[in-house]
Formats: C-alpha cells, sequence, structure tokens
C-alpha cells in the first residue's frame, strides 16, 4: 500500500476491491497483506483505517483510488497471474461508513 508519492500507507487496516469477484483484506503495520484474487483483472481499490479523535475516540480515513492531474488512474491493473502488486491510494477524510449487504461492502458517508 503506497500513496501516488510512493509512500508506504502503514495505517491502513483494510484494502478492497468491489469488481466481479469481491475481495478485502486486512494490512499489516508495514502496509503489506495478502489479497486473495480470482481469475479476474482488478483494477480499483479503495482502503480503510481508524484516526483517534472521533467520536467514541475513533474516526476513519478512506483512502480512495489515487488518480493522476488528467483524471488518469495511478494504478495498474491487477491480473490473475500477478504474484505481487503495489496498490496506490489516496486518502480522503470522511463523516462516516455504512455497511453494505451482499457484494456491496459499503462506502464512505459525505
Amino acid at each position: 500500500m503506497v500513496d501516488p508519492d510512493g509512500n508506504r500507507l502503514p495505517e491502513v487496516e483494510w484494502v478492497m476491491s468491489a469488481g466481479v469477484f469481491p475481495t478485502a483484506a486486512a494490512i499489516d503495520g508495514s502496509a503489506q497483506g495478502d489479497l486473495p484474487c480470482l481469475a479476474t483483472t482488478y483494477s480499483q481499490f479503495m482502503g480503510v483505517a481508524r484516526r483517534d479523535g472521533g467520536p467514541n475516540g475513533v474516526q476513519y480515513t478512506w483512502f480512495s483510488p489515487a488518480i493522476d492531474a488528467d483524471g488518469n488512474p495511478l494504478q495498474e491493473p491487477i491480473g490473475p497471474l500477478d504474484d505481487r502488486a503495489e496498490i496506490v491510494l489516496d486518502p480522503v477524510e470522511i463523516k462516516g461508513l455504512y455497511a453494505g449487504t451482499g457484494a456491496d461492502f459499503g462506502g464512505m458517508l459525505g
């Protein structure tokens, strides 16, 4: 997990992708994790982290897909034969999260 400048994002706790075959993984303190991927190409990822100071001591930072100045994604697609990949995310402060049903992972509020 890295930001658009290539810096690791150790605060990210979860990464998700909601394509044809949704997937999610816990991320460790060194900004790495094992994301189970099926026989498809994954191109958009989201991440979430907790921050101190919010309601009940917890607020969230949502990490959305990073884009360049022209709006093009910085994330290279991850294919079914890739063993390792770097996921590029941008932090966005949010007001909360909602939980989805079925294959809908949910998302950010406001």
